[in-house]
């Protein structure tokens, strides 16, 4: 196993994450399988998410250490660990609800607990750490996201079990940004003709709002009234009832956007958060480059190695 540093267990302090942030964004966590090593984990994950890495939770049986359990299992069984290891989002939500399962708090407060971690993520992370949240809790994903509801007790009983509710699965799971273009989009169309060239459909992910965006990006130039974006697929119903999902949201007593600047704001950031996305994605490509170059015993172009440290220069300033 290469790249392994010891943590020191509980000792590990705000200063070795720093250390470590220097080295990397990304990190795993491997403490011993019982109360200790859980103490230790969930620790950890606080000092490392504060400085801006990204821990990811190695969980071992009860009684075994990383030592014991690799000359027990081997190699390959802990790497399938690590391959299977959630996120530090994951891990959290998961004690926290473990304890309502163990009946020690509330589902007001759990949901509570959830939302503020949530809503310390990345905008497009957030939908799909509610929609794992409101699943375990027994909620609607909507009353998680709404704040509105948070502060009240009465809104988090569970839902009855014969009940049911229309739930568009393509929009649960699309990621927040996509989502709120498009609510730009009808709301605004205009917009899009403006950052046509800055926001290209490439950068959408989700089939159904890619489907939407790419004929909003080819026909933006014509786009002027709200009217005009339900007009282009009138005769897709899937589409429509998408948009109409979204357009119903937003005359929601909950204002997405109460104006252009902040429409135009919205954008804004969302082409900062591309670019720092870009910049993160190659120093990643080349951090991968220089290893291999590294490992291989060859020299590292020079140029390489000043991009590297350009890009992260960058990434610390900002």
């Amino acid at each position: 196993m290469t790249n392994a540093v010891a943590s020191l267990g509980t000792a590990f302090t705000a200063e070795q994450a720093r250390e470590l942030r220097k080295a990397t964004e990304n990190v795993f966590l491997c403490f011993d399988g019982d109360a200790a090593g859980r103490a230790a984990t969930a620790k950890s994950v606080d000092l490392l998410v504060a400085e801006g890495l990204v821990a990811r939770i190695v969980a071992l049986p009860a009684g075994e250490d990383p030592d014991s359990y690799v000359r027990a299992n081997g190699g390959d069984a802990f790497r399938a660990r690590l391959a299977e290891a959630p996120n530090w989002v994951q891990f959290k939500l998961d004690v926290d609800l473990e304890a309502l399962e163990g009946g020690f708090r509330s589902r007001a407060e759990l949901a509570r607990r959830a939302e503020e971690r949530i809503a310390v993520l990345p905008q497009a992370e957030r939908d799909r750490w509610r929609v794992y949240a409101a699943g375990r809790l027994g909620l609607n994903v909507d009353d998680l996201r709404k704040s509105r509801l948070l502060v009240n007790g009465a809104h988090f009983a569970p839902r009855n079990a014969g009940a049911t509710r229309h739930v568009n699965p393509a929009l649960v799971e699309t990621p927040s940004f996509e989502r709120d273009v498009i609510a730009i989009a009808l709301e605004e169309p205009a917009l899009i003709g403006e950052y046509a060239t800055r926001i290209p459909p490439e950068r959408f992910g989700d089939p159904v709002c890619r489907r939407i965006y790419d004929r909003l990006w080819e026909q933006a130039e014509t786009l002027v009234q709200p009217g005009d974006v339900f007009a282009l697929f009138s005769d897709d119903g899937d589409v429509s009832a998408t948009l109409a999902t979204i357009a119903g949201a937003e005359r929601s007593k909950i204002v997405r956007f109460a104006d252009t600047d902040a429409r135009r704001a919205f954008l804004d950031r969302l082409l900062e958060r591309f670019a720092a996305d870009d910049r993160g994605r190659r120093v990643r490509e080349l951090t991968a480059q220089i290893s291999a170059l590294f490992e291989a015993g060859l020299p590292v172009p020079p140029e390489l190695l000043e991009e590297e440290r350009s890009l992260r220069v960058t990434k610390l300033k900002g």
